[in-house]
């Protein structure tokens, strides 16, 4: 066949190309690689009784390649051709090349293109390529939704079946609650009515006590249906067993690390923990009469609280690293001292904070000058694993968690105090710098409380107020 396409013998057909290029070609030889061509040759379409037949429906050297597989049963492929192929694969019906191009694709899955190949697997019906892509998605999925924005473009169905797979990894749920809410968001207005049919496939029992206590600040979960997902979620935490109207209260499978406690307390109270040098004292009451419940002495220096070199909180309690270089981890809910993993960082004068139960790292010294570092504490390898950097240099700024997301507020660069506001989304791992604090606050404090935050205290002693809605400073004392 080869031989009469080079000589040109007994040539019945013209394939006219984009390029206005032209291939001598047999009809006979089209008709039995193609069912596109067997159709066109065979039926009263004018291409039929034509010459010469124009074809666009890809690039010139694409259809040329196509061209030499019917005649030589041969093609290369490689990652530069494959979608151009697929793509002409389908127009044509080509089903065995097909099938050979899914192959090549499932050898090149990757964190980077797992959604775009998955997508394209539904797009042409590639359904040997469709399986590995799912299973890649479901074992990577933080890794997968973090690295590519890719998964925006997944259809409603692409999506439910990856949130209703009981084989998606997922440490806890609050990376699928986020991945959900930006997928809506990509295309509010013709997804948000899909958000009540996503949340349903969200198993919010298995979420951190940090999601729960902000996720009803998010507008998309301002409905009945799911207010009750909600409730139920937290009636979980405090012990009450409600009929679960939530289809998937059972939890996902969940990577391996080393046993990390998580304690969570209770949803309907509020907690007021006071320390000082010698103790740890909590007062926790129902409501708002404050003042009926007197303070209990939880935990006393003599036993946990001497030597205490870095001191930080979280929503299940406090936590601190003393000079043995243990980390402690008091327990809000159960008033019990956990001995936790750590490791100390290799730089100095960083702030710690305990977001999406891992310790994070934030600024610091590093040869006596400041530095952008963020680093996690990795509890499965036992080592501080590299964030996204700051976008200032800072030592020592207070850090706040707001919502989802964390405030670092000032600190110290080689000018001296900043006045730095820097917005850190531990999801996505984005950093946005925001409007500057208003003046210096030395050796004081920052906390969130209700819509905003405050900065008071200090060797200034002033209070500064922050809304993050809407990115405003306003000074309440100076």
């Amino acid at each position: 066949l080869q031989s009469l396409k080079k000589q040109e013998s007994a040539i019945d057909i013209t394939l006219k190309l984009p390029d206005d290029t032209t291939i001598p070609c047999h009809k006979l030889v089209l008709m039995a690689a193609s069912p596109f061509f067997a159709t066109m040759f065979q039926s009263d379409m004018k291409e039929s009784k034509q010459p010469k037949v124009q074809l666009g429906f890809s690039d010139a050297a694409t259809i040329r390649m196509l061209v030499d597989y019917f005649y030589s049963g041969n093609i290369v492929i490689t990652s530069d051709n494959v979608m151009d192929l697929v793509a002409a694969s389908e127009f044509l019906c080509l089903a065995d090349l097909k099938k050979q191009l899914g192959s090549f694709m499932t050898e090149t899955i990757e964190s980077a293109n797992c959604i775009k190949l998955y997508m394209l697997s539904h797009k042409y019906s590639l359904e040997n390529l469709i399986p590995p892509c799912l299973k890649y998605i479901l074992s990577h999925f933080s890794e997968v939704f973090r690295e590519s924005d890719d998964f925006m473009n997944l259809s409603e169905e692409q999506l439910v079946t990856v949130l209703s797979d009981d084989d998606l990894v997922a440490q806890n749920e609050d990376f699928v609650f986020h991945s959900v809410v930006r997928w809506v968001k990509a295309d509010l207005e013709n997804r948000k009515g899909k958000f009540v049919q996503m949340a349903a496939l969200i198993r919010f029992p298995f979420s951190t006590q940090e999601l729960l206590g902000h996720v009803s600040r998010e507008p998309l979960t301002l409905n009945p249906t799911c207010q009750e997902i909600i409730r139920e979620a937290v009636s979980a935490y405090t012990g009450r067993k409600p009929h679960l109207v939530q289809a998937y209260a059972y939890q996902r499978t969940v990577q391996q690390q080393s046993p990390m406690p998580v304690y969570y307390g209770h949803q309907s109270q509020t907690q007021y923990i006071s320390v000082t040098e010698q103790s740890v004292e909590i007062r926790s009451t129902v409501g708002i009469n404050t003042q009926k419940t007197p303070w209990s002495n939880n935990l006393t220096a003599s036993k946990t609280l001497s030597a205490v070199s870095k001191f930080f909180l979280s929503a299940s309690g406090i936590h601190w690293i003393d000079y043995n270089g243990s980390h402690n981890h008091w327990l809000a809910d159960s008033g019990k001292n956990v001995i936790q993993f750590w490791v100390k960082p290799t730089r100095s004068d960083c702030t710690f904070s305990f977001i999406q139960e891992r310790v994070y790292a934030f600024g610091g010294k590093v040869g006596g000058i400041d530095c952008t570092n963020v680093e996690s504490l990795d509890q499965s390898k036992k080592q501080w694993k590299p964030e996204s950097p700051m976008l200032q240099a800072v030592s020592t700024p207070y850090v706040v968690h707001f919502d989802s997301k964390i405030y670092l507020l000032g600190g110290v660069d080689s000018k001296g105090p900043a006045l730095f506001t820097q917005e850190f989304d531990p999801v996505w791992g984005k950093w946005q710098l925001k409007k500057e604090m208003p003046g210096i606050c030395q050796l004081g404090a920052a906390i969130s409380l209700n819509d905003d935050i405050f900065v008071l205290g200090g060797s200034e002693n002033v209070c500064f107020k922050y809304t993050p809605a809407t990115d405003t400073w306003l000074i309440l004392s100076q």
